[in-house]
């Protein structure tokens, strides 16, 4: 019984050591300028300064202010979580989510003023959903979907100056030209339907206008 009990307290040592190890990993930061990031990839995977082993832990740099710069997550030498950059006043300039080194999930950019200047999201790397971009003012500049990567489906763009300046029609990234006239007459002719009968029009004359392209 005695040896049975030294055997357990000896592997409850064993898992606090190799707990404490594994947290130490993953809590590590490392100051690094720009240039030293891309100085220490290998294939695509990040290692620190005279080291063997993809790097796991936080990467760090700062303004000459002594400022926080930027802030990167590494797992195994990939980037995971959020990479924040921010300016020398303190003000964050940029956030993204990414996932075993591919931006995955929401990232936005911000103006000095502190005013969203952008806000897109990404799977596995591309933009998928919808993308918004603003006037530093905070009036919206454009708004639209990608899917895979490309543009589709309707992408509003506006003025500084007037509320709303052009409409585009894009599918599979490819902008049909005759987009604005398509949505005026739908809209036109079936509006007073309601909305989602005016997107079924706009999308069943822009299918046959690209059929017609083949010919």
């Amino acid at each position: 019984m005695p040896t049975m009990k030294k055997t357990i307290i000896a592997l409850f040592i064993a898992l606090l050591v190799t707990g404490y190890a594994h947290a130490e990993q993953t809590e590590r930061v490392i100051h690094l300028l720009d240039k030293e990031i891309m100085e220490n990839k290998r294939e695509g995977i990040f290692y620190a300064p005279n080291e063997n082993i993809p790097f796991t832990g936080k990467a760090v740099d700062f303004h000459p202010n002594g400022q926080q710069r930027w802030e990167r997550n590494y797992v195994n030498g990939k980037l995971n979580g959020l990479l924040t950059t921010w300016l020398d006043n303190g003000q964050k300039s940029s956030e993204h989510h990414c996932v075993d080194g591919e931006l995955d999930g929401l990232s936005t950019n911000w103006f000095e003023n502190g005013q969203k200047f952008s806000e897109d999201h990404y799977v596995d790397g591309k933009q998928n959903g919808l993308s918004t971009s603003w006037f530093e003012n905070g009036q919206k500049f454009f708004e639209g979907y990608y899917v895979n990567g490309k543009k589709n489906g309707l992408w509003t763009i506006w003025s500084p100056y007037i509320q709303k300046y052009i409409e585009e029609y894009y599918v599979d990234g490819i902008d049909v030209d005759s987009s604005e006239k398509i949505i005026k007459r739908c809209r036109n002719s079936m509006g007073q339907y309601g909305a989602a009968r005016v997107k079924e029009c706009v999308d069943r004359d822009i299918e046959a206008e690209i059929a017609l392209r083949k010919y």
